[in-house]
């Protein structure tokens, strides 16, 4: 992805909190967040929420930058967190059909339900840190954090192709301890036909 550049005026202006150029700014850089985000966003993330919860950020922290002469690769930063943040969501939904993790809506469930979907990620996380080290770690980095193989695989000194297989069988072995697990059963059906 290539990083766009910015009037550096314009930054300051913007930072400043002058409304007319915050407006020009996020006139700017939209068109450059929703390419970065559909090219990036993956199968299972919305790339134009994404691209909507990263202007949101770029207008609630502007004041934070330090260097407008930076702004491209902070704005570049920004979309890189947001993705992974939403990759982690899709991933989570995966096993527990119907969570929202209470950011993809503005409607907050009922309590109840809100407790039940709250246990059931924090068990399937529970779950995932049963699993063999090799699996957990292609589970979590490629699943829940949106890492390719590759990296995973030079973070740990292993073969690619040992990566996506541990990924494989860790996916495999915990859709079986889901099967078994009372608080999460109910849910196997629906996700194992997400994913395949």
């Amino acid at each position: 992805m290539t990083r766009a550049d910015y009037d550096v005026n314009l930054v300051q202006a913007a930072m400043t909190g002058d409304r007319n150029a915050r407006e020009r700014l996020l006139t700017a850089c939209a068109p450059d967040v929703v390419r970065w985000c559909l090219r990036a966003a993956g199968g299972r993330v919305n790339a134009e929420d994404a691209a909507q919860d990263v202007l949101v950020i770029v207008i609630t922290k502007l004041d934070r930058l330090r260097e407008p002469e930076r702004f491209s690769e902070w704005l570049f930063g920004i979309v890189r967190r947001v993705l992974a943040s939403h990759r982690r969501r899709a991933w989570v939904r995966r096993w527990v059909p119907g969570l929202d993790l209470g950011l993809m809506s503005s409607e907050r469930p009922d309590p109840e339900q809100e407790l039940a979907t709250s246990r059931r990620s924090r068990r399937v996380l529970e779950l995932v840190e049963e699993l063999p080290e090799e699996q957990r770690d292609a589970v979590l980095e490629m699943g829940l954090l949106g890492c390719s193989g590759k990296e995973v695989a030079e973070r740990h000194g292993r073969p690619h192709a040992t990566v996506r297989r541990s990924k494989q069988r860790g996916e495999a072995k915990l859709r079986r301890m889901a099967a078994e697990d009372e608080e999460l059963a109910d849910l196997l059906p629906a996700a194992q036909g997400e994913g395949k």
